[in-house]
C-alpha cells in the first residue's frame, strides 16, 4: 500500500509537468522545474534520514504520506488555474517533491519486515507497487477526463491509501 501510493504519486507528478507543457509551459521551464524539484531533493535528503534516524521509517512516511493527501488536490488546482513557471515550481518542486521524498516505503518495509525475509518482503512491495505505480501517468490522464480535478484527487487518494498502510501495519 506504501510502495503503490508513493509510486503512483511519481508518476502522477511526471504526467503533471506534461499535462502544463500542453498548456502552454514552455519545455524548458518544465526542464527547468524537475530539474530544480530533483535539486531540492538532494539538499533535503540527508534532513529526512535524520528525521528517519531520530523518529522511526513509519512515523516520517506517515508524516509524507500524509502531505500527500492534504496537498495533491489543492496543489493541482493552482497548477491549473495558474500555470507559470514560479507556480508550476512551487507546485512541483514544493509541494509535490518534498512529501514524496518523506514518503520512504523501502525504509518502512524494512523496518516492519523481520530480517530473516526482509530481502523478499521488500522486493515483493518493490514489484507490486512498480505494477500499479507505473499506471499513474494513465490514470491521472483517465481521471482528467472523469473531472477537470482529478488527477488532483488521484494524487491525494494515493496519500490517503500510504496514510491507511501505515496505520494498518
Amino acid at each position: 500500500g506504501v510502495g503503490i501510493g508513493s509510486s503512483m504519486f511519481i508518476y502522477s507528478g511526471v504526467w503533471c509537468l506534461d499535462y502544463l507543457g500542453s498548456h502552454g509551459l514552455s519545455n524548458s521551464t518544465a526542464l527547468q522545474v524537475g530539474l530544480a524539484s530533483r535539486v531540492l531533493g538532494i539538499f533535503f535528503m540527508p534532513c529526512v534520514g535524520l528525521m528517519i534516524d531520530t523518529f522511526g521509517a513509519g512515523m516520517i512516511v506517515l508524516v509524507g504520506a500524509g502531505s500527500i493527501a492534504i496537498t495533491g488536490l489543492p496543489t493541482f488546482i493552482m497548477l491549473t488555474t495558474c500555470p507559470g513557471q514560479w507556480t508550476a515550481m512551487l507546485g512541483m518542486g514544493l509541494f509535490y517533491n518534498l512529501p514524496r521524498i518523506m514518503a520512504t516505503p523501502t525504509l518502512f518495509s524494512a523496518e516492519i519486515y523481520p530480517s530473516s525475509a526482509r530481502s523478499l518482503c521488500i522486493g515483493i512491495s518493490w514489484n507490486i507497487s512498480s505494477i500499479f505505480g507505473g499506471l499513474g501517468s494513465t490514470l491521472s490522464q483517465l481521471a482528467l477526463q472523469v473531472h477537470p480535478v482529478g488527477p488532483g484527487l488521484l494524487m491525494s487518494a494515493t496519500g490517503c491509501i500510504s496514510v491507511a498502510s501505515v496505520l494498518c501495519g
